[in-house]
């Protein structure tokens, strides 16, 4: 099994334009996005599940993913970003941790099952952290496009092939 854990697109307010709430994408996340499709593409295997979080900039990415991998992108409210007016860090680290459980539960180490999670910066962060079994304290950085590769064997070994892999993205897509 493979899980390719990727941060959305540029948004509005990653560009410093807005101060939305749930802000969309921008041109150059779109890009961004077209490119970790095509990335994705090229992986070993088809890819066989979709997962995205319910905010509008991850939606959007999902969408153009979708479309070059050929998947109906699932809404897991899970895969949502930290916000702290809605939860505290120890309960967004047992949302982590419920997702990977779920994950493992659910898929198992089966080599078929390509998963891909749509997400955010901090929670891709902890994500990472609870597939990997590190310390909440630990941070992945993800930058927007970036894609972190878990790879479990037949056996049930993981591997951690990529943290924030941007090299699908030229220099100056890089944000």
């Amino acid at each position: 099994m493979r899980v390719y854990i990727v941060r959305h697109g540029q948004s509005t307010n990653n560009a410093g334009q807005t101060l939305l709430e749930d802000p969309p994408l921008t041109p150059l996340g779109r890009k961004q996005m077209k490119r970790v499709a095509k990335w994705l593409l090229n992986e070993p295997g088809r890819m066989h599940w979709l997962f995205t979080s319910p905010l509008l900039r991850a939606q959007q990415s999902a969408a153009i993913v979708a479309q070059a991998i050929d998947l109906e992108p699932e809404t897991w409210d899970d895969l949502r970003e930290y916000d702290s007016e809605l939860e505290s860090r120890e309960e967004m680290w047992e949302r982590a941790q419920r997702v990977a459980e779920e994950v493992l539960r659910r898929f198992g180490a089966r080599e078929e099952n390509n998963i891909v999670l749509i997400t955010h910066g901090t929670f891709g962060s902890r994500l990472v952290c609870a597939f990997t079994k590190t310390s909440h304290h630990t941070r992945f950085t993800h930058f927007n496009g970036g894609i972190s590769v878990l790879e479990w064997d037949e056996k049930g070994i993981l591997r951690v092939r990529h943290t924030n892999f941007i090299g699908h993205l030229s220099k100056d897509m890089i944000t």
